[in-house]
C-alpha cells in the first residue's frame, strides 16, 4: 500500500533543538540513579550494543564531532542540512546529526500568571559541529525483545504514526518498533528491499537530554 512506502530516513531527521519547550531545558535525570561513564546507554539490548561494544563506543554526544564520524565511517552516503548518512555495516545505516550555525538559535515560551514569557537562547560557538543525535536504521529484519531490555522501567508509548510504537528510557535511548505487517521502507533503504513485520525494529536512536543545559545560553 502506498501509505506504507514512506521515506523513513527523512521521517526521523528532525532537530531536537528547535522550537523546544521550557521544560526541555531541564536535564531529565532523577535522584538515585547515575549514568555509566563507559556507556551512557546502559539499557542497550543484547546484540544491539552499539555504544557498549560497537563502533560508537568511542563516541560521546556533545563532545564527538562530525569529523569523528567521517573518520570512523568514511565518506557519507548523503549529506543533509544538519546530518550525514553513512553505512554502519552490512546490517545498518547510521544517521549522525550535529549542531550547525543554522541551528544556533531557539526559544522557549512559558506562562507566568497568565502572561506568556518568551526567552531566546543561542548556542555556544564551541559546540558547532558536535554530534547531538545518532540513529540506526536496519537493512534487514531484527525483532525487538522487550525482555532483553535491562531496565524494566522503560516507557512504552504510541508513535506519531499508526504503524509503530516506541520504547524509551530516561537515558536517551529509544527503540521504534513496527506495529503493522508488510511495512516497506523507501528512500535510502529502498535498495535493500526491506519489508518489516510486526515487532521488527524500525529505528534505534541515541540522544542526550542534558545537552540543552550545556550548549545553549540565554540571549540577553
Amino acid at each position: 500500500m502506498t501509505k506504507f512506502r514512506i521515506l523513513i530516513v527523512l521521517t526521523f531527521l528532525f532537530c531536537l533543538f528547535v522550537n523546544v519547550q521550557a521544560q526541555s531545558f531541564e536535564c531529565r535525570t532523577e535522584a538515585g540513579f547515575s549514568v555509566d561513564s563507559d556507556n551512557p546507554f546502559s539499557n542497550e539490548m543484547e546484540g544491539f550494543k552499539f555504544f557498549g561494544e560497537g563502533k560508537l563506543r568511542a563516541f560521546k554526544l556533545g563532545v564527538s564531532t562530525i569529523d569523528d564520524a567521517r573518520n570512523t565511517f568514511g565518506t557519507p552516503l548523503k549529506t543533509l542540512s544538519f546530518s550525514e548518512i553513512f553505512d554502519y555495516d552490512s546490517d545498518w545505516l547510521i544517521i549522525v546529526s550535529y549542531l550547525t550555525l543554522s541551528l544556533s538559535k531557539t526559544s522557549t515560551n512559558t506562562s507566568l500568571d497568565g502572561v506568556t514569557v518568551t526567552k531566546k537562547y543561542v548556542i555556544r560557538p564551541e559546540y558547532i559541529g558536535q554530534i547531538n543525535r545518532i540513529q540506526l536504521l536496519p537493512k534487514k529484519n531484527f525483532q525487538f525483545n522487550k525482555m532483553s531490555y535491562p531496565d524494566k522501567t522503560l516507557k512504552e508509548f504510541r508513535g506519531e504514526s499508526d504503524y509503530d510504537y516506541t520504547y524509551s528510557d530516561r537515558y536517551g535511548l529509544t527503540y521504534k518498533v513496527v506495529d503493522r505487517e508488510g511495512l516497506r521502507l523507501g528512500g535510502d533503504l529502498k535498495k535493500y528491499n526491506v519489508t518489516l513485520s510486526r515487532g521488527d525494529i524500525l529505528e534505534i536512536s541515541y540522544t542526550n537530554h542534558c545537552l540543552l543545559n550545556k550548549i545553549y545560553v540565554e540571549q540577553k
